[in-house]
């Protein structure tokens, strides 16, 4: 029998170049976070997950992704394959 998981997603801080929060942000809102970094060519803009720094350049991308972050809907699919 099947039973359905509650699965919370990852939560990042996010931060802008002055080093102020803007606040909290779920996988679909850091999405959209890094599409307007994109379309606005931003620098100096950041996370933190789990206690980590990770900057975001001009293109939205981060300068790396630590396990649990943005990960969790890839480990299933790959489940599935």
């Amino acid at each position: 029998m099947i039973q359905i998981n509650k699965i919370k997603p990852p939560v990042v801080k996010v931060y802008t170049p002055e080093n102020v929060l803007l606040g909290t942000a779920n996988e679909y809102e850091l999405l959209d976070i890094r599409v307007q970094i994109k379309k606005a060519q931003l620098s100096g803009y950041y996370i933190i997950f789990k206690d980590k720094k990770v900057r975001l350049d001009r293109n939205g991308t981060l300068e790396e992704y630590p396990k649990g972050l943005l990960d969790t809907m890839t480990d299933y699919y790959c489940q599935l394959i």
